[in-house]
């Protein structure tokens, strides 16, 4: 089910075995590199609230960096993940679409850089098997 983030709060999703931690900070980190479990987004980017769900039919965005828009389903074959896991992969939302997915990176049109303020970021944090 789609659940909401909150900044300051950790969000559990028990079948994806991952804990998401969201919080606001003020600028964008200067020692920041690149990760495929911590996200840093715009504010002034996002739309709405920020939301988790499981990957959707037809989901597609454009990945930061990446250059092409394309599908989740396809992106995470490209990462091999396994068949049976993309059900339980995170995917963020907001109210103009998909800001993320956990392993593939954030979207192109929300990502933050340096010098950029007011950044809200998002770290997932997988709990051993």
């Amino acid at each position: 089910p789609e659940q909401t983030l909150i900044p300051g709060r950790r969000l559990v999703l028990p079948s994806a075995r991952i804990t998401i931690q969201c919080e606001m900070i003020p600028v964008f980190p200067a020692d920041v590199y690149k990760s495929l479990n911590t996200f840093y987004f715009k504010c002034a980017n996002i739309c709405g609230n920020v939301t988790v769900t499981a990957r959707r039919p037809g989901d597609k965005y454009r990945p930061a960096g990446r250059g092409c828009t394309k599908s989740v389903k396809q992106l995470l074959m490209e990462a091999d993940v396994p068949r049976w896991e993309r059900g339980a992969v995170p995917v963020l939302r907001d109210g103009r679409g998909i800001l993320g997915v956990y392993g593939i990176g954030p979207a192109e049109r929300a990502c933050a850089g340096p010098g950029d303020r007011d950044i809200l970021k998002i770290r997932f944090i997988r709990e051993d098997a």
